[in-house]
């Protein structure tokens, strides 16, 4: 898996921009990942990805969109 997975530099580092620095490495790895959406439960902490243009969903939220 290693040998043929892409391993993307991160040349931005946004922090601190989350509640808990504990999160912020989420957020740079969504950035750089160029995700439409993170799902956690910690959706408050979360708030700041949608200046990136990061949509914020709890897993529920996301299991009732599917569905």
């Amino acid at each position: 898996m290693c040998r043929i997975s892409e391993h993307p530099r991160i040349y931005f580092v946004w922090r601190p921009c989350l509640a808990d620095a504990k999160d912020d490495h989420i957020l740079e790895l969504a950035v750089a990942a160029g995700v439409d959406c993170i799902v956690t439960h910690n959706v408050r902490h979360f708030e700041p990805a949608q200046q990136f243009g990061i949509e914020v969903r709890t897993p529920k939220q996301i299991m009732e969109s599917i569905a």
